[in-house]
């Protein structure tokens, strides 16, 4: 089951056929072909944060407010999108912790005002379109190639419930050769204090991994018409450790509206093919597995 990402859609790649996937990263230093000589001037960006997200959950809300910037030459295509948490004197930990980690998704080096989110958006961008730009010159295309570069990030709300709010990032980037690559990664605040909740707050063992590989054998047989055997989810994982011990996702526990999703980017435990790896684990047979700071979210 892949988790329910409203907003944004990337294709998952299998052998047999493609899917279209709900997600919502860490950011990932892309290796990258070299780039071409610069054609034209970039246009300056374009600011758009005039678009207000608010979830209601009973009397208790978080607001968010839409910054964009944006640049479009003949070199390629980039933005920086972010959903900003407006100032609330009543949340202001929980505020703080989401904006540092906005701020630390992107890059970690704004040092501007936290109360200007589009001044970071665009110093973030200006950073995306001078790396592009050098790398689009070093490739020395010939004159009239169509070659297009694409980088994109997107921060936005995920999800928020009575106690605890999920933020999302998404990066995708083409630079040349073969494909693109995606990356996401999320995040889950705690929202009276703003903690960042980690896979600390469940007590690891057999009974876990035996949801993970349930988890792992639904995604692989999603599109078979069948449900695949313990012996082909090894064929699909990387490494023989895998095989035996489902790993830990390097993003962190996606808490949701029924559940938590389970996320491996590209690369992490299988094949580019294969996808990012992704599935929901329900509360109910969750909790038990849950140390108290965990199941105090979802009380």
């Amino acid at each position: 089951m892949p988790a329910p990402w409203h907003t944004l859609l990337i294709l998952r790649k299998k052998m047999r056929r493609i899917y279209v996937l709900c997600l919502s990263v860490a950011l990932i230093a892309w290796a990258q072909m070299g780039c071409g000589e610069k054609k034209a001037a970039p246009t300056e960006p374009v600011a758009d944060s005039t678009s207000v997200d608010s979830t209601v959950v009973g009397n208790d809300t978080l607001v968010v407010k839409r910054y964009v910037a944006e640049r479009k030459d003949t070199t390629g295509e980039y933005a920086v999108k972010i959903a900003w948490p407006v100032d609330d004197e009543r949340c202001a930990a929980l505020t703080n912790a989401i904006r540092e980690w906005e701020n630390e998704m992107l890059g970690g080096t704004f040092k501007g005002d936290a109360k200007k989110p589009q001044a970071m958006a665009d110093h973030y961008l200006k950073s995306i379109v001078k790396r592009n730009h050098e790398d689009y010159q070093m490739a020395e295309y010939p004159a009239g190639s169509d070659m297009s570069y694409f980088e994109s990030y997107t921060i936005f709300k995920d999800y928020e419930a009575a106690k605890f709010v999920t933020f999302s990032f998404m990066g995708e980037m083409y630079s040349g050769g073969a494909h693109g690559g995606v990356a996401a990664f999320s995040q889950t605040f705690r929202k009276s204090d703003g903690r960042r909740i980690g896979w600390d707050v469940f007590n690891e063992g057999e009974e876990l991994q035996k949801l993970m590989r349930k988890g792992l054998i639904d995604y692989f047989s999603d599109g078979t018409g069948r449900r695949i055997t313990e012996e082909e989810l090894a064929d699909e994982l990387q490494g023989e450790a895998t095989q035996y011990h489902i790993p830990m996702p390097q993003c962190p526990p996606i808490f949701q509206k029924d559940g938590v999703c389970f996320l491996y980017n590209q690369y992490e435990i299988a094949a580019y093919a294969a996808g990012m790896p992704q599935f929901v684990i329900p509360y109910k047979k969750l909790k038990p597995l849950m140390k108290t700071t965990a199941q105090q979210l979802i009380e």
